[in-house]
Parts: C-alpha cells; sequence; structure tokens
C-alpha cells in the first residue's frame, strides 16, 4: 500500500513537473520517498 501511494505521488509529481509547477518541497518529498523505497527494495533482496 505505501509502494502504490508513492506510485501515484509520483506520478502527480512527474505529471506537476512537465506544467512547470514543480516546487522544491514536491522535489525534496519525491527525493525521499523514492530513496526510502530503494532502501526498502535493498532490504528485501537482502533477507
Amino acid at each position: 500500500s505505501f509502494k502504490i501511494g508513492m506510485h501515484i505521488r509520483l506520478n502527480g509529481a512527474l505529471n506537476s513537473h512537465e506544467h512547470g509547477n514543480l516546487n522544491f518541497t514536491e522535489l525534496f518529498t519525491l527525493v525521499r520517498m523514492t530513496l526510502l523505497y530503494f532502501s526498502d527494495n535493498m532490504r528485501t533482496l537482502h533477507l
């Protein structure tokens, strides 16, 4: 459910970026969620 929410957020951020409305807060949130997503995947791979 977290990954689905992140995917929706990612699409929303990309869509707003295409319209030139991506601000710093959205970019920071996007980067943080991406890092969390990859760290979560790495933890899963190592188990």
